[in-house]
């Protein structure tokens, strides 16, 4: 059964460290509740500046992107080009292979949105700078048939 509520996943504590936390924010006649739900499979790691997307059609959340600054100094990148995808019918992550997509460059700090069976990618900051007006797009539903 799907939770009802607004889903957080990620973003920075109080102390500015990157999260990747899944919570759901439940509005009741008393008051808000958040809810820590359980989830199987490999988290996505830490990371703030990422988008995340209701894909109804299919029942996932997608994460795709963002940034970690404790990775710098670690050898590991600190800026992300992953899609991560969380089933709500099974409450568990999985990771998407995006090799040949459109989304070749790190991103985070950008626009998303969920068109017809497409995540259209817009502008945000790449390693190198601003993307400006890079447009980005990948078929969601080609990765689940």
């Amino acid at each position: 059964m799907i939770e009802e509520g607004i889903y957080v996943f990620g973003g920075k504590n109080t102390d500015g460290e990157a999260l990747n936390s899944l919570k759901i924010l439940t509005l009741t006649k008393t008051g808000a509740i958040w809810k820590y739900p359980s989830v199987k499979g490999k988290f996505p790691a830490p990371r703030y500046g990422h988008s995340m997307l209701v894909y109804d059609t299919l029942g996932l959340i997608i994460v795709y992107g963002g940034r970690n600054d404790q990775l710098l100094n670690s050898g590991d990148c600190e800026n992300f080009n992953q899609i991560s995808v969380l089933s709500l019918e099974l409450m568990a992550w999985m990771a998407i292979s995006n090799t040949g997509s459109t989304l070749s460059m790190p991103r985070y700090h950008h626009a998303a949105a969920i068109v017809g069976d497409s995540m259209v990618i817009f502008g945000g900051l790449e390693p190198e700078g601003y993307a400006n007006d890079d447009v980005a797009i990948t078929e969601i539903s080609k990765y689940f048939q």
